[in-house]
């Protein structure tokens, strides 16, 4: 994406930096109109093609949901947290949040160069699950580079025990936000605990790998709460 905002901005700028420089600017207003036309252009052309490649990215991740005892048996170390109430917060949105990142005060985003993006989850947490216990603790990520976060849950840990889960299903978060990129999210709803409905999903950097941890979560999650009333 560096690469692609360089070929599409320096055209640009080598045509202004020359004409300034041999003082060959064509008269007012057309330095304005080209400068307003080209630059609005390319940022909508990156915002485009990022979503594009990212929307591509995740589909080729969800892996069918048929592998039996096949399964990977490891499960994703950090994991992203969401809830109904968040994606009806998305799906609120306005238009221009979603393509440009002018979000509202607190809503949980990330900013990826200059563009602020929002989340589809509140949270990313890690995870410890073995057949006793589902641990998972908030954090934030530390900044790397041109990429940061802010107004994620920092402050809440969870402990649950195989009695305290009513049930583990998969969800379709299209329900709720049909436009869009879809993650493969698994509700989880409880008897206690400072979450009693929520959703999980493994929370990679590598956006290829999150179909696959997810699947691999899942499995482990339904042992887990095979294991309810000592059984």
């Amino acid at each position: 994406m560096v690469f692609l905002t360089w070929v599409v901005f320096a055209p640009y700028y080598l045509w202004l930096f020359r004409n300034l420089l041999l003082n060959k600017m064509p008269p007012y207003p057309w330095p304005a109109v080209i400068g307003l036309t080209y630059i609005p252009l390319g940022v909508v052309f990156l915002v485009f093609v990022h979503r594009k490649i990212y929307k591509k990215e995740l589909a080729d991740s969800q892996i069918p949901r048929h592998l039996g005892s096949n399964a990977p048996a490891s499960v994703p170390g950090v994991i992203w947290i969401s809830s109904l109430d968040h994606l009806k917060r998305f799906r609120d949105l306005p238009w221009y949040a979603n393509w440009f990142g002018l979000l509202p005060d607190g809503f949980p985003r990330v900013r990826a160069g200059l563009l602020f993006n929002p989340l589809l989850y509140s949270a990313q947490a890690t995870l410890s699950l073995d057949g006793g216990s589902f641990k998972c603790s908030a954090f934030v990520p530390s900044p790397q580079g041109l990429k940061s976060y802010s107004n994620l849950a920092s402050d809440f840990h969870l402990h649950l025990v195989p009695n305290q889960v009513l049930s583990v299903s998969r969800f379709d978060m299209r329900q709720i936000v049909p436009a869009a990129l879809p993650l493969p999210f698994i509700r989880i709803q409880t008897t206690s605990g400072e979450l009693n409905d929520f959703l999980v999903c493994a929370g990679s950097d590598d956006v290829s790998a999150i179909g696959r941890e997810t699947e691999s979560l899942w499995h482990a999650l339904s042992a887990f709460v095979s294991k309810r009333g000592g059984g």
